[in-house]
């Protein structure tokens, strides 16, 4: 209740008056009659009909038994104040929500709301294999009751779906991603002149005639080759040497750590690879 609520309300019960306290508020007898004076927030209302009556023209207008009420209430602050002073040796003022609570003895001051927080986290990986998100928000209650609380759930939720569906495009699913490797059965013999190697990684060079992808091979004694071509030729090279790789997914960076055999051929002062095998 504000403080004009109470304004020139004299401390000390109404005679004649006897109040009960409610859930609700305050059950107020009168002789063979009772009203009831609800109490919520800062609003204070009586089901009498004096008060349903004058409160539409005047709506600062208290009837006896909100006067009882509130004097009822007013006593009690003046012994709590009393107390507080006392112990602490300063006077305090209760705001609405504690004056409310001081009606309510069982009932609690609406939560304080939090302000919110977002946390958003990128993890990526090297060779662009991983490319994710995730993303973490923390809100206080603003509502008492579960389906307010359940309301601003679900909006967090929504947030973060949207969030993460404009990171990864609606079109853009992990269908679009490289995929691993998968084992195929190769169907060609491998000659004794070949070098065990690794396939590592995938690059992209740039020349006169456009642009060339190439696989980086790590050969024995620290040495390394390329082998050139179209990402089809090179998803070839890779079957032959035993696994799946899609042609679309032939990209710069993927690292593929295949071994394999291959034979190789000198190019200038560049080691080519020539022809691959199976392990």
């Amino acid at each position: 209740m504000s403080e004009q609520l109470s304004e020139n309300i004299k401390p000390g019960p109404k005679p004649g008056l006897k109040l009960t306290r409610t859930n609700k508020g305050y059950l107020v007898r009168g002789g063979s009659k009772t009203y009831e004076v609800a109490v919520e927030d800062d609003a204070i209302s009586c089901n009498c009909s004096d008060f349903e009556q004058k409160q539409k023209e005047n709506t600062t207008y208290h009837c006896k038994h909100i006067s009882a009420v509130l004097a009822d209430f007013e006593a009690q602050q003046s012994c709590a104040s009393a107390t507080d002073e006392h112990t602490n040796g300063s006077s305090s003022k209760a705001n609405g929500s504690a004056k409310v609570a001081a009606i309510f003895p069982g009932r609690q001051a609406p939560l304080p709301s939090k302000q919110s927080h977002m946390l958003i986290k990128r993890s990526l990986s090297g060779d662009g294999r991983i490319d994710s998100i995730s993303v973490e928000i923390d809100f206080g209650f603003t509502e008492e009751d579960e389906a307010g609380i359940k309301t601003q759930a679900l909006k967090a939720l929504k947030l973060q779906d949207t969030i993460i569906k404009e990171f990864i495009g609606i079109d853009n699913t992990k269908e679009d991603l490289p995929e691993p490797p998968q084992i195929v059965m190769p169907h060609s013999s491998t000659p004794q002149e070949t070098l065990d190697c690794i396939m590592t990684k995938v690059g992209v060079a740039q020349s006169k005639w456009g642009t060339s992808f190439y696989i980086t091979f790590e050969l024995p004694e620290g040495k390394t080759a390329k082998l050139f071509g179209s990402q089809k030729y090179l998803s070839n090279q890779i079957a032959v040497a035993g696994f799946h790789f899609p042609p679309e997914k032939i990209t710069e960076g993927i690292v593929l750590n295949i071994p394999c055999r291959a034979t190789t051929v000198l190019n200038g002062k560049f080691i080519n690879i020539d022809r691959v095998f199976p392990i």
